[in-house]
């Protein structure tokens, strides 16, 4: 009785629906809400709110890790900037154990989140507010770029702290790295262009001229294409990284904001905020698709699992999810407060 049990165990388990087993997760740093908020995609509920970080703006997971990568877009000496916030369910004797009772010394810092945990597990002093967030494929190293400074700063994830910073171009604003992490690319809003640095040594291998204000990435399946989209412009350059030129061009929406790839159907979606519209371009036939999404289109999630968009609204505290085939809108996902900014799946 007992063997078959067991094996009855094992058959019920073979038919749970991997959705169920690992469905997956959302994390949406919502900006000058002060708070990181976590949702069930499986049933598009907020599950917890984390309010210790201040603004962020950039998120990024570390692969293998439990933790999450924040840059704050306040200052020290940012208007209404608060020292380390005290979560709700921690005392303050707690709160100054926790962190050491010690501020950062510097303009800003890096914060290292743990969302089960539900907490800042620590912060990293850096130079400047930052942007957005991107992690190597191994774990190893944050990057936070720093719009005002021009540049980025790279984080020594097994040693918590800066390493370096280097100037990139004017108004740095996203940063993505290659599939293997030997690359780094940065694209510069005020310059028109997207630097590519050797990850082995932070040094600035090449400059590629792009569009009118680059801003958010993407990278092909492959690694061998990188897109790039130019808010200025209203169009999307997709460089060829073997010969370090744009190949093609795409015009999209006014002041374009959001991107991401779709890989098992090579679409790239993109939010348009002057526009209001959202547009799917089919990479294999050019063909562009574009609907009416209002207020103000604004950060854009695919997550393949689950074959849905979830773009965010700049205006309104709402992420809308969408049918990549059809851009109709399914349902939305009421934030109640703040603005979804670089929103990441695990």
């Amino acid at each position: 009785m007992k063997l078959i049990d067991g094996r009855m165990v094992v058959s019920l388990m073979l038919f749970v629906s991997p959705s169920i087993l690992s469905a997956p997760v959302m994390y949406v740093p919502a900006g000058d809400a002060n708070e990181l908020i976590v949702i069930d995609l499986q049933s598009n509920q907020i599950t917890k709110r984390i309010g210790e970080l201040e603004n962020a703006h950039g998120l990024a997971a570390v692969p293998s890790q439990e933790y999450l990568v924040a840059g704050s877009m306040d200052t020290a000496l940012s208007k209404g900037a608060k020292k380390q916030v005290k979560p709700t369910q921690m005392s303050d004797e707690e709160h100054k154990a926790h962190h050491s009772g010690k501020e950062p010394v510097a303009p800003s810092y890096i914060s290292i989140v743990h969302p089960e945990h539900g907490h800042v597990m620590r912060r990293i002093a850096i130079k400047d507010r930052t942007h957005h967030i991107t992690v190597d494929p191994k774990g190893k190293y944050a990057v936070g770029t720093h719009s005002n400074m021009g540049g980025i700063s790279v984080i020594d994830l097994n040693k918590m702290e800066a390493i370096t910073s280097v100037k990139t171009g004017q108004v740095s604003n996203f940063a993505l790295f290659n599939h293997d992490g030997t690359r780094l690319y940065v694209s510069n809003a005020g310059s028109g262009t997207v630097t590519e640095l050797d990850a082995t040594n932070w040094q600035i291998t090449k400059d590629i001229q792009v569009g009118l204000g680059p801003e958010h990435m993407a990278l092909s399946a492959d690694g061998k294409h990188l897109f790039v989209l130019n808010v200025i412009g209203g169009t999307v350059s997709e460089i060829d990284l073997d010969k370090k030129k744009v190949a093609r061009t795409f015009k999209v929406g006014k002041s374009p904001h959001g991107l991401a790839l779709a890989e098992e159907s090579n679409n790239l979606f993109i939010s348009n905020k002057g526009s209001q519209t959202l547009t799917s371009i089919n990479l294999s036939t050019t063909q562009n698709n574009s609907v009416n999404l209002a207020p103000s289109p604004y950060h854009v999630t695919y997550v393949e699992d689950l074959n849905k968009l979830y773009v965010s609204s700049r205006k309104q505290p709402k992420i809308w999810i969408i049918n990549p085939k059809t851009l109709s809108v399914e349902g939305e996902i009421n934030l109640q407060r703040g603005v979804a900014h670089q929103m990441v799946v695990k």
